[in-house]
């Protein structure tokens, strides 16, 4: 069973890149409601192999967010959204408050 998990995940790959090539289709004239079409049948059938590939293959996004920070080097920002009502970074600190703490990787 986990053979057919791989070949429908590799079959999903192949589909991922059956929609971008429909968006391109559907900027030709007279294509674009079969090119939309493509896009959006090769998004549903792509969606739906990972569906099932994900049942036996378990898949972290957590994993892959840190191996991409450390094995290739990718940008990493952290910010801090204040609280309107607090006027700066040391009033805020002082009172603890604040709304968000937002990681941001830049590709």
């Amino acid at each position: 069973m986990m053979g057919l998990a791989w070949t429908y995940l590799i079959s999903a790959g192949l589909f991922e890149i059956g929609w971008p090539v429909g968006l391109k289709m559907a900027q030709t004239p007279g294509k674009t409601t079969m090119g939309v079409g493509f896009a959006a049948l090769c998004m549903l059938i792509s969606g739906y192999l990972l569906f099932l590939a994900q049942r036996h293959i378990h898949m972290g996004g957590a994993g892959t967010f840190v191996l991409g920070i450390f094995l290739y080097g990718e940008p990493v920002r952290c910010t801090y959204e204040l609280n309107p009502r607090m006027k700066s970074f040391q009033q805020m600190s002082k009172k603890k408050q604040y709304q968000r703490f937002n990681v941001i990787v830049a590709a």
